[in-house]
């Protein structure tokens, strides 16, 4: 059995589109062949986690949801230990499935293939037509595929441990390069990373985890960090505009407690692991320049469009 997971926030009317999806383009039977599990990250609205229960109930799969926000990162690593199988498949709600033989594409490659750590979709809007020229005609070696929809085998996941003590992702990042930062250790580990070139997912771009302004803070216990090493980083920083720097850098809530803004946050945890302050704007560049270009290449086994096993 395959474990499919579902990441949601404070909607359920993608959830409910997804996973009708996922059961309409999945060969085999649910909860038999494959498994859905859907967790939401705390979302306050009571009357959207009962519609969502109930999308649940209605398609049979199971349902939890964290007591409180806690990032990408945290929900993915939950539905992984949920899902409690050997491959496991990552879906954030904003996905739609439309090809048939999805779920056999990721999985033959993983099992055909040694030393893979991560796998994702090429994925197009929906006012796009697949374009075999964007895609080409195989799988592409990657730092990390892209994070809405992506699989691997929970062996290879469970042996990333990180500087706060999780298993996987690193849940500290908490909204920031969470499967970039993955899959660089799995390639600092010996371990090849593949984005497919077949078959494509719709991705209704970057909604999941943008439901609420309220996600884009978080508080932080300066004792565990250098506040004013993040402040000169930030000031410097090309990325954000100078209002923004006024009062968006570090600063004390309504509650009186320190907050920071979550994505500027977590983009300063990735940079400092990897010791690529200095490229803070495009911390992902350097690293894979160094953990990433430097894996020797070797021979893939895939299946195309028509099912056709290739190699290369």
């Amino acid at each position: 059995m395959l474990g499919i997971g579902v990441s949601t926030y404070n909607d359920h009317i993608s959830t409910n589109n997804l996973i009708t999806s996922i059961k309409q383009f999945t060969s085999g039977e649910i909860n038999k062949d494959y498994k859905i599990v859907v967790v939401d990250d705390g979302t306050k609205n009571q009357g959207v986690i009962d519609n969502l229960k109930d999308v649940c109930k209605t398609h049979g799969v199971a349902f939890s949801q964290n007591s409180e926000n806690r990032g990408i990162p945290f929900t993915w690593n939950r539905l992984v230990d949920y899902c409690n199988t050997d491959i496991v498949v990552l879906f954030n709600n904003d996905i739609f499935v439309v090809n048939k033989d999805w779920l056999k594409h990721i999985e033959y490659f993983l099992t055909q293939n040694e030393k893979i750590g991560t796998v994702g979709f090429p994925l197009i809007d929906l006012q796009q037509r697949y374009d075999e020229r964007s895609w080409g005609d195989r799988p592409g070696h990657v730092g990390a595929p892209v994070g809405c929809c992506f699989g691997f085998k929970k062996e290879v996941w469970q042996q990333v441990k990180n500087p706060d003590g999780s298993v996987g992702f690193y849940e500290d990042l908490i909204s920031f390069h969470e499967e970039t930062f993955l899959g660089f250790r799995l390639s600092e580990m010996g371990y090849y990373n593949y984005m497919l070139n077949w078959p494509p997912m719709i991705h209704l771009g970057s909604q999941t985890f943008s439901k609420n302004h309220e996600l884009a803070e978080r508080t932080i216990d300066w004792s565990k960090w250098n506040k004013q090493e993040y402040i000169d980083i930030i000031t410097r920083s090309n990325i954000y505009p100078g209002h923004w720097k006024n009062n968006r850098i570090a600063w004390v809530n309504s509650k009186g407690i320190e907050t920071v803004d979550r994505m500027a946050f977590s983009r300063y945890i990735f940079a400092k692991y990897w010791n690529v302050l200095s490229d803070y704007d495009n911390p992902a560049i350097p690293v894979h320049k160094r953990v990433v270009d430097t894996i020797p290449k070797r021979s893939i086994k895939w299946l195309d469009k028509n099912m056709k096993e290739c190699e290369i």
